[in-house]
């Protein structure tokens, strides 16, 4: 997924309409996957602008580079190890995480991958940030099963869907639903504009 994900970065990042991507992710494989693709990627985990050189990955639990590079103090203090810290960093409103997350959300469309929407810091700032008329962003979720379920867990099942989707509607929130990661690419391509657009 990092190396078809960063192909569609990569072709929004051409067209100028990919203002960022933002992880939760510590690692550092949709840089590398960009990197491959002769995208240069830069991994950003404290307050700074974005960069001209290629596509600013932001990682709002912190960074950690690959082995043999050696961890710098200032990495090792960005890492989100545990919930006090996550709590706490969230806490702050004015921290560059929430400033650039709500920046994001009110400025941007933004499609959430691999993403439940339970974390209620997340949802906080969806909800501060949502207008009604505000174009809507996307969320990529994954349907429950529905393979060998009885007629009640099939109605279970669609009550549970329709109530998730009123209340992330209420967000600012699109769900698309996947049955399978398999179908992911294919999803993220039908958004992606039109080159000509």
């Amino acid at each position: 997924m990092p190396k078809r994900l960063a192909q569609l970065a990569q072709r929004l990042h051409q067209q100028h309409r990919l203002h960022q991507l933002i992880t939760f992710n510590y690692d550092s494989l949709i840089e590398h996957a960009l990197l491959d693709l002769g995208t240069p990627a830069l991994p950003v985990y404290r307050e700074e602008r974005g960069t001209s050189r290629g596509v600013a990955v932001r990682h709002v639990h912190g960074y950690l580079p690959p082995p043999p590079d050696p961890v710098t103090p200032e990495q090792a203090a960005s890492v989100v190890f545990d919930e006090e810290t996550y709590h706490s960093r969230f806490n702050q409103p004015h921290h560059w995480t929430n400033r650039m997350m709500l920046s994001a959300i009110r400025e941007s469309i933004c499609v959430f991958i691999g993403f439940s929407m339970t974390d209620p810091n997340v949802r906080r700032i969806l909800e501060q940030s949502h207008e009604p008329e505000q174009t809507p962003h996307f969320v990529l979720l994954r349907q429950p099963p529905l393979q060998g379920a009885t007629p009640d867990l099939q109605l279970a099942r669609a009550r549970l869907i329709h109530t998730q989707e009123n209340i992330l509607r209420e967000l600012g929130l699109n769900i698309i639903w996947y049955s399978e990661y398999g179908n992911l690419p294919v999803l993220l391509e039908l958004l992606l504009p039109d080159e000509e657009a």
